[in-house]
């Protein structure tokens, strides 16, 4: 089996357990998914997938996705699968590896911004659990390969006060 089939089996397998374990969750935790659009500095379209975790709020953040080429230049690989560390604090970072369909993994790296508010109630409302839709816009790396992207998200968190 390839590193990328791995990484969708890892996904499907603990996207359950996580969203099971947010309801015992301190506030910040919980977990999120959406999809990924992205353009690469050549020009080419890119449509992903994003499951993550969030754990005491925006500075410990893990994200597992899959982003594959749908149109453009054919020397870049046909899907990336990776594993990412995204912590916040008024602008975020991706650190990661990524596993093309081809080729040896690459060093994920990028800086990114998101607006994320409470569906139900705040988001900063306090304890109890509630479902948040977020966005975040960015650039990241893959190696060589260079991502300016959006990824809206649907989380279903703790809320927590951030501010204080």
């Amino acid at each position: 089996m390839h590193v990328s089939q791995y990484a969708t089996l890892a996904a499907c397998t603990l996207a359950p357990l996580l969203w099971h374990g947010v309801a015992a969750a301190a506030a910040g935790d919980g977990v999120g998914f959406g999809p990924v659009f992205a353009v690469s500095h050549h020009g080419s379209a890119w449509l992903g997938w994003e499951v993550a975790a969030s754990r005491n709020g925006p500075g410990l953040k893990l994200n597992l996705g899959g982003i594959y080429h749908i149109a453009g230049e054919d020397d870049e690989p046909a899907f990336l699968h990776y594993v990412a560390w995204e912590p916040w604090a008024y602008v975020g970072a991706t650190l990661g590896v990524a596993a093309p369909n081809a080729g040896a993994p690459r060093f994920m790296y990028g800086l990114w911004e998101a607006y994320a508010d409470g569906l139900d109630h705040s988001l900063y409302s306090g304890e109890q659990l509630i479902w948040a839709a977020s966005v975040a816009i960015g650039w990241r790396g893959f190696g060589s390969l260079q991502q300016f992207y959006l990824a809206p998200k649907l989380w279903y968190i703790r809320s927590f006060d951030f501010f204080t």
